[in-house]
Protein backbone atom coordinates (compact mmCIF):
# COMPACT_ATOMS: atom_id res chain seq x y z
CA UNK A 1 0.00 0.00 0.00
CA UNK A 2 2.83 2.20 1.01
CA UNK A 3 4.74 1.84 -1.93
CA UNK A 4 1.42 2.85 -4.46
CA UNK A 5 0.41 6.22 -2.22
CA UNK A 6 3.64 7.45 -1.21
CA UNK A 7 4.53 8.22 -4.76
CA UNK A 8 1.24 9.52 -5.49
CA UNK A 9 1.64 11.86 -3.02
CA UNK A 10 5.12 13.01 -4.07
CA UNK A 11 3.40 13.79 -7.70
CA UNK A 12 0.76 15.52 -6.25
CA UNK A 13 2.74 17.72 -4.09
CA UNK A 14 5.32 18.32 -6.91
CA UNK A 15 2.45 19.33 -9.54
CA UNK A 16 1.22 21.83 -7.07
CA UNK A 17 4.31 23.10 -6.16
CA UNK A 18 5.22 23.53 -9.63
CA UNK A 19 1.80 24.99 -10.97
CA UNK A 20 1.44 27.19 -8.46
CA UNK A 21 5.12 28.68 -9.16
CA UNK A 22 4.80 28.83 -12.52
CA UNK A 23 1.18 30.26 -12.62
CA UNK A 24 2.70 33.13 -10.57
CA UNK A 25 5.75 34.02 -12.31
CA UNK A 26 3.69 34.51 -16.17
CA UNK A 27 1.58 36.93 -14.61
CA UNK A 28 4.59 38.43 -12.58
CA UNK A 29 4.61 42.12 -14.66
CA UNK A 30 0.40 42.88 -14.55
CA UNK A 31 -0.19 42.42 -10.81
CA UNK A 32 -0.23 44.03 -7.67
CA UNK A 33 2.88 43.07 -6.12
CA UNK A 34 3.33 41.86 -2.51
CA UNK A 35 4.55 43.96 -0.06
CA UNK A 36 6.38 43.61 3.67
CA UNK A 37 5.15 43.30 6.24
CA UNK A 38 4.39 39.89 4.79
CA UNK A 39 2.21 38.79 8.26
CA UNK A 40 2.28 35.60 10.64
CA UNK A 41 3.55 32.43 10.17
CA UNK A 42 0.35 30.51 8.17
CA UNK A 43 0.09 27.37 10.28
CA UNK A 44 -2.67 25.98 12.24
CA UNK A 45 -1.88 23.78 15.29
CA UNK A 46 -1.33 20.29 13.93
CA UNK A 47 -2.49 18.27 16.70
CA UNK A 48 -4.24 15.49 14.75
CA UNK A 49 -7.68 15.61 16.51
CA UNK A 50 -7.39 19.42 16.24
CA UNK A 51 -7.41 19.37 12.41
CA UNK A 52 -10.79 16.99 12.41
CA UNK A 53 -12.59 20.85 13.18
CA UNK A 54 -12.28 23.90 11.66
CA UNK A 55 -9.07 25.96 11.98
CA UNK A 56 -8.51 29.33 10.26
CA UNK A 57 -5.06 30.45 9.15
CA UNK A 58 -2.84 33.11 11.48
CA UNK A 59 -2.79 36.32 9.02
CA UNK A 60 -2.52 39.86 8.90
CA UNK A 61 -5.39 42.52 8.21
CA UNK A 62 -4.93 43.15 4.20
CA UNK A 63 -7.42 41.88 2.09
CA UNK A 64 -6.51 41.16 -1.57
CA UNK A 65 -6.77 43.96 -3.97
CA UNK A 66 -10.37 43.88 -5.78
CA UNK A 67 -9.82 41.96 -9.55
CA UNK A 68 -6.47 39.86 -7.67
CA UNK A 69 -6.48 36.31 -6.48
CA UNK A 70 -4.09 35.42 -3.55
CA UNK A 71 -2.89 32.02 -3.74
CA UNK A 72 -1.24 29.95 -0.61
CA UNK A 73 0.11 26.54 -0.94
CA UNK A 74 0.82 25.49 2.65
CA UNK A 75 2.58 22.32 3.51
CA UNK A 76 3.17 20.92 6.95
CA UNK A 77 4.89 17.86 8.37
CA UNK A 78 4.01 16.65 11.49
CA UNK A 79 4.78 13.92 14.30
CA UNK A 80 2.71 13.09 16.90
CA UNK A 81 3.09 10.60 19.71
CA UNK A 82 0.43 10.54 22.41
CA UNK A 83 -1.50 8.43 24.65
CA UNK A 84 -3.55 8.06 27.60
CA UNK A 85 -6.22 5.84 28.97
CA UNK A 86 -9.08 6.44 31.31
CA UNK A 87 -13.06 6.44 30.83
CA UNK A 88 -11.49 7.39 27.83
CA UNK A 89 -8.35 6.31 25.62
CA UNK A 90 -6.30 7.64 22.97
CA UNK A 91 -3.20 6.76 21.70
CA UNK A 92 -1.80 8.53 18.26
CA UNK A 93 2.19 7.37 17.04
CA UNK A 94 1.80 9.11 13.30
CA UNK A 95 2.82 11.04 10.93
CA UNK A 96 0.72 13.75 8.91
CA UNK A 97 1.38 15.67 5.89
CA UNK A 98 -0.86 18.21 5.28
CA UNK A 99 -1.39 20.51 2.18
CA UNK A 100 -3.68 22.96 1.76
CA UNK A 101 -4.16 24.62 -1.46
CA UNK A 102 -5.62 28.19 -0.26
CA UNK A 103 -7.32 30.86 -2.50
CA UNK A 104 -8.17 34.83 -1.75
CA UNK A 105 -10.08 37.06 -4.21
CA UNK A 106 -10.82 40.88 -3.79
CA UNK A 107 -13.88 41.58 -4.64
CA UNK A 108 -13.86 45.11 -2.77
CA UNK A 109 -11.37 47.17 -1.71
CA UNK A 110 -12.56 46.21 2.03
CA UNK A 111 -13.35 42.73 1.52
CA UNK A 112 -12.00 39.20 -0.16
CA UNK A 113 -13.62 35.70 -0.33
CA UNK A 114 -11.58 32.46 -0.34
CA UNK A 115 -11.60 28.90 -0.27
CA UNK A 116 -9.30 26.07 1.41
CA UNK A 117 -9.11 22.47 -0.12
CA UNK A 118 -6.26 20.31 2.11
CA UNK A 119 -4.77 17.26 1.10
CA UNK A 120 -3.93 14.91 3.97
CA UNK A 121 -1.87 11.83 4.36
CA UNK A 122 -1.17 9.90 7.64
CA UNK A 123 1.13 7.21 7.88
CA UNK A 124 3.45 5.66 10.31
CA UNK A 125 6.23 7.85 9.99
CA UNK A 126 10.11 8.82 9.78
CA UNK A 127 11.11 10.95 12.24
CA UNK A 128 10.51 9.45 15.24
CA UNK A 129 14.69 8.26 15.55
CA UNK A 130 15.44 11.95 14.97
CA UNK A 131 12.72 13.39 17.15
CA UNK A 132 13.80 10.94 20.12
CA UNK A 133 17.61 12.40 18.98
CA UNK A 134 16.45 16.01 19.70
CA UNK A 135 15.21 15.16 22.95
CA UNK A 136 17.99 13.85 24.32
CA UNK A 137 20.39 16.50 22.90
CA UNK A 138 17.84 18.95 24.63
CA UNK A 139 17.13 17.37 27.75
CA UNK A 140 19.50 14.46 28.38
CA UNK A 141 18.07 11.75 30.64
CA UNK A 142 14.46 13.81 31.11
CA UNK A 143 12.93 12.34 27.27
CA UNK A 144 9.84 11.12 27.55
CA UNK A 145 9.22 7.44 28.81
CA UNK A 146 6.75 6.70 25.91
CA UNK A 147 8.90 8.43 23.32
CA UNK A 148 12.44 5.79 24.52
CA UNK A 149 10.01 2.81 24.43
CA UNK A 150 8.23 3.90 21.09
CA UNK A 151 8.25 1.19 18.25
CA UNK A 152 9.83 3.28 15.41
CA UNK A 153 7.89 3.30 12.76
CA UNK A 154 4.52 1.90 14.24
CA UNK A 155 1.06 3.70 13.41
CA UNK A 156 -1.86 4.23 15.82
CA UNK A 157 -4.78 6.54 15.25
CA UNK A 158 -7.74 5.99 17.33
CA UNK A 159 -9.80 7.23 20.12
CA UNK A 160 -12.81 5.42 22.20
CA UNK A 161 -15.07 5.93 25.32
CA UNK A 162 -15.85 2.74 27.08
CA UNK A 163 -14.45 0.56 24.26
CA UNK A 164 -16.22 2.27 21.36
CA UNK A 165 -14.03 3.67 18.79
CA UNK A 166 -15.08 7.27 17.57
CA UNK A 167 -12.10 8.47 16.14
CA UNK A 168 -10.23 6.90 13.65
CA UNK A 169 -7.39 7.01 10.99
CA UNK A 170 -5.40 4.97 8.96
CA UNK A 171 -1.82 4.06 8.06
CA UNK A 172 -0.72 5.08 4.54
CA UNK A 173 -4.42 7.00 3.73
CA UNK A 174 -4.31 9.94 1.24
CA UNK A 175 -7.37 11.68 0.76
CA UNK A 176 -9.09 15.48 0.67
CA UNK A 177 -9.92 16.90 4.19
CA UNK A 178 -13.09 19.50 4.86
CA UNK A 179 -12.96 22.13 2.78
CA UNK A 180 -13.52 25.75 3.97
CA UNK A 181 -15.41 28.76 2.47
CA UNK A 182 -14.26 32.18 3.95
CA UNK A 183 -14.92 35.89 3.95
CA UNK A 184 -12.37 38.41 5.20
CA UNK A 185 -13.24 42.50 5.60
CA UNK A 186 -11.50 45.26 6.62
CA UNK A 187 -12.85 47.98 9.14
CA UNK A 188 -10.15 50.34 9.90
CA UNK A 189 -6.25 50.76 8.64
CA UNK A 190 -3.42 52.01 10.75
CA UNK A 191 -3.59 55.27 12.34
CA UNK A 192 -1.05 57.10 14.72
CA UNK A 193 -1.89 55.47 18.03
CA UNK A 194 -4.26 52.84 16.41
CA UNK A 195 -3.95 49.06 15.11
CA UNK A 196 -5.48 48.47 11.89
CA UNK A 197 -8.47 45.79 12.38
CA UNK A 198 -10.23 43.53 10.18
CA UNK A 199 -13.28 40.49 10.91
CA UNK A 200 -13.27 37.00 9.14
CA UNK A 201 -16.24 34.42 8.97
CA UNK A 202 -16.03 30.68 7.62
CA UNK A 203 -17.65 27.64 7.44
CA UNK A 204 -16.10 23.86 7.57
CA UNK A 205 -18.13 21.45 5.05
CA UNK A 206 -17.73 17.48 5.50
CA UNK A 207 -15.86 16.47 2.37
CA UNK A 208 -12.99 14.86 4.43
CA UNK A 209 -13.74 10.97 4.77
CA UNK A 210 -14.44 11.02 8.96
CA UNK A 211 -14.09 7.03 8.93
CA UNK A 212 -10.08 8.08 8.16
CA UNK A 213 -10.05 10.77 10.69
CA UNK A 214 -9.39 13.28 7.35
CA UNK A 215 -12.35 15.29 9.21
CA UNK A 216 -15.21 15.68 11.75
CA UNK A 217 -17.91 14.72 8.90
CA UNK A 218 -19.83 17.85 10.32
CA UNK A 219 -20.48 22.02 9.77
CA UNK A 220 -18.30 24.01 11.49
CA UNK A 221 -18.80 27.54 11.76
CA UNK A 222 -16.80 30.00 13.30
CA UNK A 223 -15.43 34.09 13.23
CA UNK A 224 -12.38 36.40 14.05
CA UNK A 225 -10.71 39.49 14.85
CA UNK A 226 -7.61 40.34 13.69
CA UNK A 227 -5.13 43.43 14.75
CA UNK A 228 -2.24 44.54 13.33
CA UNK A 229 0.50 47.15 13.75
CA UNK A 230 4.19 48.49 12.75
CA UNK A 231 6.61 50.15 14.83
CA UNK A 232 9.54 50.67 12.42
CA UNK A 233 10.53 47.40 11.42
CA UNK A 234 8.68 45.57 13.53
CA UNK A 235 5.19 44.32 13.26
CA UNK A 236 2.69 43.25 15.57
CA UNK A 237 -0.27 40.99 14.89
CA UNK A 238 -3.02 39.25 17.39
CA UNK A 239 -5.38 36.97 15.56
CA UNK A 240 -8.95 35.86 17.94
CA UNK A 241 -11.09 33.44 16.63
CA UNK A 242 -14.19 31.52 18.07
CA UNK A 243 -15.20 28.09 16.43
CA UNK A 244 -18.23 26.51 16.44
CA UNK A 245 -18.21 22.58 16.00
CA UNK A 246 -21.20 20.46 14.38
CA UNK A 247 -22.11 18.11 16.82
CA UNK A 248 -19.98 14.82 15.08
CA UNK A 249 -19.90 12.29 18.23
CA UNK A 250 -23.55 12.37 19.72
CA UNK A 251 -23.41 8.30 18.94
CA UNK A 252 -21.08 8.01 21.71
CA UNK A 253 -22.78 10.61 24.07
CA UNK A 254 -19.61 13.40 23.44
CA UNK A 255 -20.65 16.67 23.44
CA UNK A 256 -18.77 19.11 21.25
CA UNK A 257 -18.30 22.86 22.63
CA UNK A 258 -17.35 26.29 20.94
CA UNK A 259 -13.60 26.27 21.20
CA UNK A 260 -10.78 29.60 21.05
CA UNK A 261 -7.94 30.34 19.19
CA UNK A 262 -5.33 33.14 20.27
CA UNK A 263 -2.65 34.03 18.38
CA UNK A 264 0.27 36.72 18.71
CA UNK A 265 3.22 37.14 16.22
CA UNK A 266 6.06 39.45 16.00
CA UNK A 267 7.87 39.96 12.73
CA UNK A 268 10.80 41.74 12.33
CA UNK A 269 12.29 42.78 8.77
CA UNK A 270 15.95 42.03 7.95
CA UNK A 271 15.36 43.74 4.74
CA UNK A 272 12.57 44.58 2.46
CA UNK A 273 12.85 41.10 1.38
CA UNK A 274 13.37 39.07 4.50
CA UNK A 275 11.53 38.73 7.86
CA UNK A 276 11.85 36.65 11.13
CA UNK A 277 9.09 35.59 12.67
CA UNK A 278 8.43 34.46 16.20
CA UNK A 279 4.61 33.09 17.18
CA UNK A 280 2.97 31.68 19.63
CA UNK A 281 -0.47 30.26 19.15
CA UNK A 282 -2.92 29.26 22.05
CA UNK A 283 -6.42 27.05 21.47
CA UNK A 284 -8.97 25.26 23.91
CA UNK A 285 -10.21 22.59 22.95
CA UNK A 286 -13.99 21.27 21.74
CA UNK A 287 -14.06 18.50 24.18
CA UNK A 288 -14.79 18.65 27.70
CA UNK A 289 -14.04 16.70 31.17
CA UNK A 290 -12.45 13.68 29.23
CA UNK A 291 -8.79 13.26 29.14
CA UNK A 292 -5.82 15.76 28.66
CA UNK A 293 -5.33 14.07 24.89
CA UNK A 294 -8.63 15.36 24.01
CA UNK A 295 -9.92 18.45 26.48
CA UNK A 296 -6.13 19.96 27.45
CA UNK A 297 -5.33 23.70 26.44
CA UNK A 298 -2.48 23.40 23.66
CA UNK A 299 0.01 26.09 23.81
CA UNK A 300 3.16 26.08 21.11
CA UNK A 301 6.02 28.42 19.90
CA UNK A 302 6.42 29.14 16.24
CA UNK A 303 9.73 30.32 14.81
CA UNK A 304 10.15 30.64 11.01
CA UNK A 305 10.72 33.56 8.10
CA UNK A 306 9.26 35.00 5.72
CA UNK A 307 11.21 35.10 1.99
CA UNK A 308 10.56 37.68 -1.07
CA UNK A 309 11.99 35.58 -3.88
CA UNK A 310 10.12 38.17 -6.33
CA UNK A 311 7.75 40.92 -6.65
CA UNK A 312 5.05 38.68 -6.14
CA UNK A 313 5.89 35.42 -5.24
CA UNK A 314 6.79 34.98 -0.70
CA UNK A 315 8.51 31.62 0.59
CA UNK A 316 7.60 31.03 3.93
CA UNK A 317 8.89 28.21 6.22
CA UNK A 318 9.75 27.24 9.89
CA UNK A 319 8.30 24.99 13.00
CA UNK A 320 6.39 24.49 15.60
CA UNK A 321 7.05 23.08 19.02
CA UNK A 322 5.43 22.54 21.90
CA UNK A 323 7.20 24.46 25.33
CA UNK A 324 4.20 24.98 27.39
CA UNK A 325 3.65 21.47 29.75
CA UNK A 326 1.18 20.27 26.66
CA UNK A 327 3.88 17.34 25.24
CA UNK A 328 0.91 14.91 27.04
CA UNK A 329 -1.43 15.95 24.20
CA UNK A 330 -0.16 17.92 21.13
CA UNK A 331 1.91 17.26 18.31
CA UNK A 332 5.17 17.11 19.25
CA UNK A 333 7.29 18.72 16.24
CA UNK A 334 5.62 20.60 13.43
CA UNK A 335 7.85 21.80 9.76
CA UNK A 336 6.22 24.09 7.48
CA UNK A 337 7.05 25.48 4.13
CA UNK A 338 4.49 28.05 2.44
CA UNK A 339 4.53 29.82 -0.81
CA UNK A 340 2.58 32.63 -1.71
CA UNK A 341 1.75 34.17 -4.98
CA UNK A 342 -0.73 37.08 -6.12
CA UNK A 343 -1.78 37.02 -9.70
Amino acid sequence: MRRAIVPDLAVTLVVLWTVCCSVVWQVEAASDALTPPYGPLRLVNQQPVQLLFLQQFPAGVDVTPPGHLDVHLSTALTNTLVRQQQDFSATLDLEMVRTVLDLHYGVHPRLEVGLDIPLMYTYSGILDSFVLGVERLLTPGQERRLRKRQVTGAFTYQVLRDNRRFIRGQDDALGLGDVVLKAKARLLREQAFLPALSLRAAVKFPSGDSSRAFGSGEIDGGFGLLLQKTFGRWTFYVNGDVTFPGQAFDDVRVSLHPFFTGVLATEFRLARSLSLVLQWRGDTRPFHHTIPILDKRLIETLLGLNWAIGRHVVLQAGLAEDQFNSACCSADVSFFLNLTGRL
